[in-house]
């Protein structure tokens, strides 16, 4: 079985179009809180983080403390709080697909669902560390198994262990860094595009409990999946700018392996460009990626002969 991605993209298009500009107020406004509360994070943890390195002493163990548990905090808070409004934007998208009118305050619908989608997020990242866990440890079997570990020794793992992981350290380790990350990114793809029509199910049966709604994402998308990442490479582009935007924030590790000293206002600045490509990422072509979405949604229910609730 199989989707027709240009089809889909035409559908999409002509959703987008009819929705007129509440669908533009509402990728601005998603736009707008992803983007700035993702940045004022970043930037308020980037302060703990220099108070952190001004402290020393034992008189300073307490604040230091404190100041860790606030970043830990900030992080999980953040983390459990950004699928709830992705959840409300997939759900504002596919009913403005079919012609109806959310509002804003359709954007809350995620934070009304928040159990069931909190569910939904720990049972997706569970899965997909065990699984993960199972594939590195093969991938870990298979690499010391073959010559591709000719080049660890024990100097290197000895140079790793006194002065970190240099262009030097790392080289001997890249084909099993290499092997783990095409792993994880197939383990991944795969639990993603399983569950990838969760939210589209919680709007239309909000009744249900998360597990149900995952075991009919994972039930109606069988067959279809592979066009289904097709349809996401079909907008590479904009993958590109988010993979690029999510990168740039994380510059200053690369440039520290580099040699090049960073400061707090270098990290800073590539915080706020790292969030500027990403708001450009999301107004040029966010909404043309999710109503696709919404039109394929509506596809793998008609090859199903069923009607959305």
């Amino acid at each position: 079985m199989s989707l027709s991605i240009r089809k889909l993209r035409a559908d999409g298009a002509a959703a987008l179009q009819a929705a007129g500009r509440p669908a533009w107020q509402l990728l601005c406004l998603y736009t707008g809180v992803s983007v700035g509360v993702n940045l004022l994070a970043n930037l308020i943890g980037l302060l703990l983080s220099v108070r952190l390195d001004n402290m020393t002493g034992l008189s300073a163990v307490g604040a230091r403390s404190t100041l860790m548990a606030v970043q830990t905090v900030l992080s999980m808070a953040l983390a459990a709080l950004s699928p709830m409004w992705d959840g409300g934007y997939a759900a504002c998208s596919l009913r403005l697909s079919r012609g109806e009118k959310p509002g804003f305050r359709g954007m809350l619908q995620g934070f009304t669902q928040w159990r069931k989608i909190l569910v939904y997020f720990l049972i997706f990242v569970l899965q997909a560390v065990g699984i993960g866990y199972m594939v590195l440890m093969l991938v870990s079997f298979l690499y010391v198994s073959t010559p591709l570990s000719a080049g660890l020794t024990l100097d290197v793992l000895y140079a790793v262990e006194s002065s970190g992981f240099t262009a030097q350290t790392l080289a001997p380790l890249l084909p099993m860094l290499l092997m783990g990350m095409a792993a994880i990114l197939a383990v991944v793809l795969f639990l993603f595009y399983r569950y990838r029509l969760f939210y589209f199910l919680l709007n239309d049966h909000s009744d249900q409990r998360s597990g149900f709604l995952m075991g009919l994402s994972a039930g109606i998308t069988k067959g279809f999946r592979v066009s289904m990442l097709r349809l996401d490479l079909s907008y590479w582009w904009y993958y590109t700018l988010v993979f690029l935007a999510s990168l740039i924030p994380n510059a200053d590790l690369f440039l520290g392996l580099a040699g090049v000293t960073t400061t707090p206002w270098l990290t800073a600045g590539l915080y706020i460009a790292g969030s500027l490509v990403m708001a450009a990422a999301y107004l040029l072509g966010r909404n043309r990626v999710q109503f696709a979405w919404t039109a394929a949604y509506g596809e793998i229910l008609a090859r199903h002969h069923v009607e959305p609730s």
